[in-house]
């Protein structure tokens, strides 16, 4: 059994709300093209590399982090009992996010990057003294 690569592109910005502060309206942005892709392919789970490191609100985020059918994490779903953390049966209608590098940190990711050789896009690098961590809404020069 093999993988594949699913791409599916996120609402444009103009159809988020755009009252929304910049950060939160391209976080509503991605979390919407989430959503849509999710129903689209009746996906029981997801791979996210996101980082508890990233942002305080990631502290709260499980290895195994099941969702109810609007993506959001409850204190039902998301369990208190640490073997639960690994248990990846859901409630019907939830679907489960995979975060494998959850406990990684930044260093973590560019030692790891420059071990195994990974090609990096231009936009990483601190270009007139200013580095981009997040590039979801940026393209590449």
């Amino acid at each position: 059994m093999g993988l594949t690569l699913i791409v599916e592109p996120c609402p444009p910005l103009e159809a988020v709300d755009p009252t929304l502060p910049p950060a939160a309206r391209s976080a509503a942005r991605k979390t919407e093209g989430l959503k849509l892709a999710l129903a689209k392919h009746g996906f029981d789970g997801l791979f996210a590399g996101i980082r508890r490191d990233e942002e305080a609100t990631r502290a709260k985020e499980r290895v195994f982090s099941p969702r109810g059918l609007e993506g959001i994490g409850t204190c039902a779903i998301n369990r208190r009992n640490s073997w639960d953390y690994f248990n990846a049966r859901l409630p019907a209608g939830a679907h489960l996010r995979i975060h494998p590098i959850l406990q990684w940190t930044e260093a973590d990711i560019w030692a790891y990057t420059r071990r195994e050789g990974i090609p990096i896009i231009s936009l990483y690098l601190a270009q007139n003294g200013t580095g981009n961590a997040d590039v979801g809404d940026r393209q590449s020069r």
